[in-house]
């Protein structure tokens, strides 16, 4: 999965291409993962990554479910 930084933001933040999903750094060693939804943030936990790494990580079997769910075609 690509990680796109995203300028907008004030932190250093990086969305995951194509889903709503992103890593954003808080503190010197405090990543946090989140989901957008609309333009709210739900975090996904209480307690943060020390690396992008790992904040990464944790994030891959989250879209990976969230892809395999999508619909992309109905047949009749």
């Amino acid at each position: 999965m690509k990680l796109v930084q995203d300028t907008a933001s004030v932190w250093d933040t990086y969305m995951i291409e194509g889903y709503p999903f992103g890593i954003e750094k808080i503190d010197a060693h405090d990543w946090v993962v989140f989901r957008l939804f609309g333009s709210r943030r739900v975090y996904l936990r209480d307690t943060g990554f020390i690396s992008k790494a790992q904040a990464h990580d944790y994030l891959v079997p989250i879209v990976e479910n969230y892809r395999s769910s999508i619909i992309t075609a109905v047949v009749a």
